[in-house]
């Protein structure tokens, strides 16, 4: 029953008609017991008995006053005390009923958190299955060039050559034109094997990331005519296949972002070990990276950060002092015991100014 002032109106009129009819009992009683004992009448024979119940002289007139005054003050004391006790035992119920709610609510939540974190976890291994799968496709096309096309096309350039030689040989006509046909097959199979090696860059061994970005580096200098340097500080050895692709595709996304937007005319790649961690550099003079692709983060970048994450490694980027930009990796040797490493989404990407 909730306690509200019809409630508490009730709940008074009830002790106070008490104390109201105690009193006039007790009104009555002394009169009697005054009539009685101090005056020795009867009260059925003396009609002065009205007269004690109304006509109280001086004295008796104030001590049924103070019993009275006394009964009402007690009776507001039962009530108020009634009251808290009610008014206390109806909050420990509410606040029971609340930790009821909350503990329900928690346990809502605590379900809704777990449902979520196991969505989270799935969704982050299908996008590494599927970053895995691109991989995988991309050296599975390589392979395919090399050794399909690559030896078709090595065949037929040296049927090509015997032809020419024999059109030579037979002074024919034509072997002019057979000697540019063997050029030609030879510039498709270059082109064949650079193909080959961009989708799958990567000899899957220890020395597979130095070798990697050693190409890397070389090609680059070849095709943008921009110098990139590569520097190792001794070897570095890497036993995990997915590490190896991921810390490749993070230099080689930093590479073509440094070739897109940093007007640059020089590009450095460097890979170090540092105690327990492998840590790669690239490392630009341009114009640095915009304030607001900084802090928007563009497609670019998410991608570096999201490839850094499938290895647990962490990614910085920064201005340089000097003009340009400075992206470090450091990934953690001690996770290479793990043939795979899950994808804690705690991967942090600083942004810094020096």
């Amino acid at each position: 029953m909730k306690i509200g002032p019809e409630t508490t109106h009730i709940r008074a009129g009830y002790f106070f008609l008490v104390a109201a009819l105690l009193s006039a009992l007790f009104w009555l009683f002394e009169s009697a017991l005054h009539a009685t004992m101090f005056h020795g009448n009867s009260l059925y024979n003396d009609h002065r008995f009205i007269d004690y119940v109304f006509s109280p002289d001086k004295h008796e007139l104030w001590m049924r006053l103070l019993v009275v005054s006394s009964v009402f003050l007690l009776s507001a004391y039962a009530h108020s005390f009634y009251r808290s006790r009610r008014v206390e035992k109806e909050l420990i119920n509410y606040q029971a009923h609340l930790g009821e709610l909350v503990e329900e609510r928690t346990s809502e939540l605590q379900a809704s958190n777990e449902l979520l974190i196991e969505e989270i976890k799935d969704r982050q291994a299908l996008e590494k299955s599927l970053i895995d799968i691109e991989d995988r496709e991309r050296r599975l096309i390589g392979h395919d060039l090399h050794d399909g096309l690559g030896q078709l096309l090595t065949g037929l350039a040296f049927k090509i050559r015997g032809l020419g030689r024999k059109l030579e040989i037979g002074h024919f006509e034509g072997a002019e034109e057979a000697a540019e046909l063997s050029v030609l097959i030879d510039e498709a199979k270059e082109q064949a094997s650079y193909l080959s090696r961009g989708l799958s860059p990567i000899e899957m061994n220890e020395e597979g990331l130095m070798t990697a970005l050693k190409a890397l580096s070389s090609n680059t200098s070849k095709m943008f005519n921009i110098p990139c340097a590569f520097t190792c500080e001794g070897p570095v050895t890497i036993h995990n296949e997915t590490a190896l692709t991921q810390l490749y595709r993070i230099a080689q996304e930093a590479v073509t972002n440094a070739l897109k937007y940093a007007q640059c005319d020089h590009i450095e790649i460097s890979l170090r070990k540092n105690h327990d961690r492998i840590i790669m550099t690239i490392k630009d003079n341009g114009i640095g990276i915009p304030e607001h692709a900084a802090r928007k983060g563009g497609m670019g970048l998410k991608i570096m950060n999201y490839r850094a994450g499938l290895i647990n490694a962490s990614l910085d980027i920064r201005h340089d002092t000097d003009g340009g930009t400075i992206i470090t990796c450091a990934h953690a040797c001690a996770s290479e015991i793990n043939e795979l490493v899950s994808y804690s989404g705690r991967v942090t990407t600083s942004i810094k100014t020096n």
